[in-house]
C-alpha cells in the first residue's frame, strides 16, 4: 500500500487555551480547568475537552447549630469533629479553644450541657446529646430542660445513669456531690436536704413527686444542706430538749422502715432524729454518721435529754436517766429502751 504523504501549513504549531482557565502543570502536561483547550496545527485545529482539576475538600464549616458528624465523639478525640462540638458548646454558653481536641475544657462544657439538657453527663457525643445540640439551637447551655429523664424510683444503693442525672439536678440546685452514679450517703444526705426545701416527705426516694420538683425548679436547697462538711453544726435555733422528746414520743409504735421519715407510717433511726429536732427548729443531716458529726461529741457524763445517742450505723435521742428513744432494726419501731454497749453522745446546745 503506497505511503500517503501527510502535509501541514508551513510555521511551528500552535497551542492556544482559553486564558479564564486556570492552568496546573503536572509531569509537562498542560491541564485546563474550566476553558476547551485547541491544539492547533497550521490552520487546522483539534479541540480536545477540558482536563479536571482536582481540588482538596474544604474545610468543614464550625456550624453552631449542627454537629455533622454521626459518629460518637469521645475524650481523646480531634478533628474537625471536636471543633464542630467546641464551636456549637460556646454557642451555648461556653467558653472553651475550638482548637480540635477533645481535652478536659470541651469535657466540662459537654457535661454542663447535658446536665442541663436532662441528659446522662457522660462527656460522650452520641445521638441523644447530638440531636440536643441541634434542637436547642443558640441556647445557653444553662437553659434547663428535664432534669431526671428516668421514670423507675431511685433509692439509696442505686448504680447508674439515672443516679448520676439525680447527683447533677441536685448540684444544679446547691448541692455539692460527686457525679458518680453512686447513690450513697452524700446523695441522699443532698436529696433529703432538697426534699426538705421542696415541701417533700425527706425519704430519699425519687419518686413522681421529687421528680417532677427537680425537673420543675425554683427550689434550691438551702446553705448547709447536704453539703456540710464533717463537723459543721447545722443551721439551728435555740435547743428545747421538751419539744425533740415530745416529737418523738409521738411516734412512739410507728414501724421501722428503712430510708422512711412519715410520721405516723415509717422511720428509720436517722429519719426520727430529724423529725424530731425540726419540731425545736434545728435542721439535722439525713444520716446518722452526718448527724453525729454535726453535733458536738461530750462525755457520758455530760449528756442531757434531746442530745443525740450514736452507734456506729444508729442513732438515738437520749431520754435521761440510761434510756434512749429509738426507731430499730430491732425490736422493728419506735421505742424507749436501756442504752446498750458503748454509744457516744453528741449535742447541739
Amino acid at each position: 500500500m503506497a505511503r500517503q504523504n501527510t502535509h501541514r501549513a508551513p510555521g511551528p504549531a500552535e497551542i492556544r487555551i482559553d486564558m479564564t482557565s486556570t492552568l496546573t502543570k503536572t509531569g509537562g502536561v498542560v491541564l485546563a480547568g474550566a476553558g476547551a483547550m485547541s491544539v492547533m496545527t497550521g490552520a487546522n485545529a483539534v479541540n480536545a475537552p477540558a482536563a479536571p482539576v482536582h481540588t482538596a475538600p474544604a474545610a468543614p464549616s464550625l456550624n453552631a447549630t449542627v454537629i455533622s458528624s454521626t459518629a460518637k465523639i469521645r475524650p481523646g478525640h480531634r478533628g474537625s469533629a471536636v471543633r464542630e462540638l467546641q464551636a456549637a458548646l460556646n454557642a451555648r454558653g461556653a467558653s472553651i479553644a475550638v482548637d480540635g481536641v477533645y481535652g478536659a475544657a470541651t469535657r466540662n462544657a459537654l457535661t454542663a450541657f447535658q446536665s442541663a439538657n436532662g441528659l446522662v453527663p457522660d462527656g460522650v457525643v452520641g445521638p441523644a446529646t447530638r440531636g440536643a445540640l441541634r434542637s436547642t439551637g443558640g441556647q445557653s447551655a444553662s437553659a434547663p430542660a428535664t432534669a431526671i429523664s428516668s421514670t423507675a424510683k431511685i433509692r439509696p444503693g442505686h448504680r447508674g445513669s439515672a443516679v448520676r442525672e439525680l447527683q447533677a439536678a441536685l448540684n444544679a440546685r446547691g448541692a455539692s456531690i460527686a457525679v458518680d452514679g453512686v447513690y450513697g450517703a452524700a446523695t441522699r444526705n443532698a436529696l433529703t436536704a432538697f426534699q426538705s426545701a421542696a415541701g417533700l416527705v425527706p425519704d430519699g426516694i425519687v419518686g413522681p413527686a421529687t421528680r417532677s420538683a427537680l425537673n420543675g425548679g425554683g427550689v434550691s436547697i438551702p446553705a448547709g444542706n447536704g453539703t456540710s462538711k464533717p463537723g459543721a453544726a447545722p443551721s439551728n435555733g435555740s435547743f428545747n430538749a421538751d419539744a425533740i422528746i415530745s416529737a418523738a414520743r409521738a411516734q412512739t409504735g410507728v414501724s421501722y422502715k428503712w430510708g422512711a421519715s412519715k410520721p405516723g407510717i415509717g422511720f428509720d433511726c436517722s429519719g426520727l432524729t430529724q423529725h424530731a429536732y425540726r419540731a425545736a427548729g434545728i435542721k439535722l443531716p439525713r444520716t446518722s454518721g452526718s448527724q453525729a458529726a454535726a453535733g458536738r461529741q461530750i462525755p457520758r457524763s455530760q449528756a442531757q435529754p434531746g442530745d443525740l445517742v450514736a452507734w456506729p450505723g444508729h442513732v438515738g435521742i437520749y431520754l435521761g436517766n440510761g434510756r434512749v428513744i429509738d426507731a430499730g432494726r430491732t425490736p422493728q419501731a419506735v421505742t424507749e429502751r436501756n442504752i446498750w454497749g458503748n454509744p457516744t453522745f453528741h449535742t447541739f446546745r
